[in-house]
């Protein structure tokens, strides 16, 4: 008889999994609720950064100063010594996360304001 077949595996592997279960659920639930709290903390200083960013006087040059040290820096790692390169790259590891997490946050505001605008053209 193969394992999967013999009654007392099944019994085991049966009973595992009606103890393990309700635990998963517990974590993943605990994880949901802790999420859920933390964002409604987080979510106005966010919502500030999103509607600082998706004002055009404050990205445009947000994005050009972003556009024109990481031109910099490409051009130090392409031809700088190795130690600059090494300090350029950590830069841009640092730098561009920034840039593209207040243009997310932006981009969240931005198809706000669009459903609001079409939401209010059709009605």
């Amino acid at each position: 008889m193969g394992m999967l077949t013999d009654p007392f595996f099944v019994l085991i592997f049966i009973g595992l999994a009606a103890v393990i279960a309700p635990i998963i659920g517990l974590f993943a639930f605990g994880s949901l609720a802790l999420f859920i709290w933390s964002m409604r903390r987080i979510w106005p200083f966010l919502t500030g950064i999103g509607r600082w960013g998706a004002n055009w006087r404050n990205f445009v040059p947000f994005f050009g100063l972003v556009f024109v040290f990481s031109t910099i820096f490409v051009l130090l790692a392409l031809y700088g010594p190795l130690i600059l390169r090494i300090i350029v790259i950590v830069l841009l590891l640092i730098i561009l996360p920034i840039f593209l997490f207040v243009f997310l946050l932006s981009l969240v505001v931005w198809v706000v304001r669009l459903f609001r605008l079409i939401r209010l053209a059709i009605s």
